[in-house]
């Protein structure tokens, strides 16, 4: 008869094996190469970043999951994902931020070559139609200074995703939208890697705003995103020192924005 002494010695290493083992990371993230790029071999610079923290320095399994960006923020507000890559501050303020940024991005706006608007700020925005994304930064901003009315007659939210580049484009060349938003990086690398769609037709009429982008964390897993937050920033601050975020930054055409 084996001693209730062994079942309880089993049982606690059971327990202690159990809370030291990590969890899965499940991140969600949208097509905005080369931030990311889900349906690439190279999945964008913020998810080799992300990978190469949490999983070569620090251990993790992390799984990256493709979503429209409204959804993906969604996602990760109801604690169904971990993380999303590449939000802003101001765009997903319920969400938890870490100190240190994976990224910055551009609020600028492609048109026509032939267009000699400049953006600028709300009112540059009259009598023209732009096309933003849903969960734009400054759609509160300016629905109050506009009303509802007149900010939903001069801007089109479109979601994010896969179809999101094509569907612009092509509504600008066609002549139903004025612009479209695009971050300048984002825009720069279609124009290589698709010169056919954004072609000599088109040109960045300006931008408005940088901000700095976060890989964002879960409210709903406060013990658990607090770590992972702590582990971002160290894992940040050791890929700048051992110079292995500009390997992952080259190997995209990106520059270190520090």
């Amino acid at each position: 008869m084996k001693s209730p002494f062994l079942y309880l010695i089993i049982g606690l290493a059971f327990t202690v094996t159990a809370e030291n083992e990590k969890p899965v990371l499940k991140f969600g993230y949208t097509e905005a190469c080369p931030h990311m790029c889900p349906n690439e071999e190279n999945q964008g610079f913020t998810t080799d970043i992300a990978r190469s923290i949490f999983v070569e320095q620090f251990g993790y399994t992390v799984e990256f999951y493709a979503l429209p960006w409204a959804r993906a923020v969604a996602d990760v507000a109801k604690g169904e994902l971990h993380g999303v890559l590449s939000a802003g501050k101001d765009e997903t303020p319920e969400l938890w931020f870490p100190e240190r940024e994976i990224a910055v991005q551009s609020d600028c706006f492609i048109g026509l070559a032939s267009d000699n608007w400049v953006a600028g700020d709300i009112y540059s925005f009259l009598n023209r139609r732009t096309i933003v994304f849903k969960g734009w930064a400054n759609e509160s901003a300016y629905r109050a200074a506009l009303g509802s009315s007149q900010y939903e007659e001069l801007f089109d939210d479109f979601s994010i995703d896969s179809r999101y580049m094509e569907r612009v484009v092509n509504m600008v060349k066609l002549g139903r939208a004025d612009a479209f938003w695009m971050d300048v990086n984002v825009y720069a690398y279609y124009q290589q890697r698709y010169p056919q769609l954004f072609d000599a037709q088109l040109k960045n009429l300006g931008c408005i705003k940088f901000q700095y982008l976060y890989l964002a964390f879960s409210p709903a897993f406060e013990q658990l995103s607090a770590q992972l937050m702590a582990e971002f920033d160290e894992g940040m601050q050791q890929l700048r020192k051992t110079g292995d975020l500009v390997s992952i930054l080259q190997r995209y055409g990106v520059q270190d924005w520090h």
